[in-house]
């Protein structure tokens, strides 16, 4: 998504709070941090995006570092 449709979705909520240059000062910060980041979801279609962070909350509950007291129990099972 390019900047100038940032700015026109900022703008057309029109909601009397919104500040469009520090929204976009903070799009640009941090997008300059991107690779820091483990994922990315474009909430362009409201739909998608929702889909795409349940998959990303089912990731993270799915790693190995997350499941450490499962594979006790396994190791545990095996002796």
């Amino acid at each position: 998504m390019l900047f100038s449709e940032l700015k026109k979705r900022i703008a057309a909520r029109n909601d009397g709070t919104t500040d469009i240059k520090a929204r976009l000062k903070s799009a640009r910060k941090e997008l300059k941090c991107i690779k820091r980041y483990d994922y990315l979801v474009i909430n362009d279609v409201f739909e998608q995006a929702v889909e795409q962070c349940r998959a990303i909350l089912q990731a993270e509950t799915n790693k190995v570092k997350r499941q450490e007291d499962f594979i006790k129990k396994i190791n545990k099972a095996g002796d």
